[in-house]
């Protein structure tokens, strides 16, 4: 696509085995998850932060706005970001870090865009994509 606008122009398609170098990516929440705190708890880590910065009690909501893999969210408390493990996947190992002091009571609405470019020089914006190596520390 030309732009991250939902029903712009197609730039090009990527077929299986076509390479492509990602640019750069934004991920733009269309609804946030609310996950509610049930029992006291330390956790919410600012960008750099080696220390978890918030004390919340029973009832306190965390919007969170998008997964950033390995079971951290990014979310919004008071006005300012953070980041932890709010929610596992189902299928991850091990087990949730908060399991009895959260309630993931919904999941964000989100689009991750990734900005590539083609072996040709076109570039366009690709929304969730999937099944490409290299997206992840994984490959």
């Amino acid at each position: 696509m030309a732009s991250t606008t939902p029903g712009a122009k197609v730039v090009f398609s990527v077929k299986p085995g076509d390479t492509v170098q990602a640019q750069r990516g934004i991920v733009i929440t269309i609804k946030p998850g609310v996950t509610r705190v049930i029992q006291a708890v330390t956790l919410g880590y600012r960008d750099g932060g080696t220390e978890p910065e918030l004390s919340l009690k029973p009832g306190d909501a965390l919007l969170t706005l998008y997964p950033m893999g390995e079971a951290y969210d990014r979310f919004w408390y008071h006005g300012k970001f953070y980041d932890d493990e709010i929610d596992m996947p189902e299928d991850s190992f091990g087990n949730a870090s908060f399991t009895g002091f959260l309630k993931v009571e919904s999941r964000p609405t989100f689009v991750w865009w990734v900005r590539v470019r083609n072996a040709r020089g076109l570039e366009g914006w690709m929304a969730n994509p999937k099944g490409f190596e290299g997206t992840d520390s994984c490959g």
